[in-house]
This record gives structure tokens, C-alpha cells and sequence, in this order.
């Protein structure tokens, strides 16, 4: 993400999944989660609500841009080389 976005996108290994997970901030607060449980090809969306109960607002071309940057990022995981037991 660039560094004028209040976006932010974090790849991590959530419990409630079996693969990894990006997680989309706004301002630091989490607007939603993509998962891959279904596979790269069938990504999907969980959006929550906000801490304080009021809508989200914010740029949708900004938002685009972080969806397709979490799915860039979960693409470039499953292409990294996997860790033997060596």
C-alpha cells in the first residue's frame, strides 16, 4: 500500500482458518478479512462493522486498491517456498 493510503493490509495465520488470512485496516481499525479457505481462485470477504456502530466511509477506488493488494499478497505466499522438516 502506498504511504499516503489509510489502508493497511496484514497477512497472517488466524486460528479459525487453515490457511492464511489478510487482514484490511482502516486507520488501523479492522474493516474486514480475506480468507482463502475455498482457494485462490473462490477468495472471500468477511466485513465488520465499526468499533463505534456507524458506517464505514472511505474512498472506494483506496478500498479496491487494498482488496487487490491482500489478494496479491496471499497469491505471493502460496508461491513461496514451503519450509522442510530437515
Amino acid at each position: 500500500m502506498n504511504r499516503k493510503s489509510k489502508f493497511s493490509v496484514e497477512i497472517s495465520s488466524d486460528l479459525v482458518y487453515e490457511e492464511m488470512v489478510a487482514n484490511i485496516l482502516f486507520e488501523e481499525e479492522e474493516v474486514a478479512t480475506v480468507s482463502q479457505e475455498k482457494g485462490l481462485e473462490n477468495l472471500e470477504i468477511e466485513i465488520f462493522p465499526s468499533f463505534d456502530g456507524k458506517s464505514w466511509e472511505f474512498s472506494f477506488e483506496e478500498y479496491i486498491k487494498a482488496l487487490n493488494f491482500a489478494k496479491n499478497c496471499l497469491l505471493k505466499m502460496q508461491k513461496l517456498p514451503k519450509e522442510s522438516d530437515d
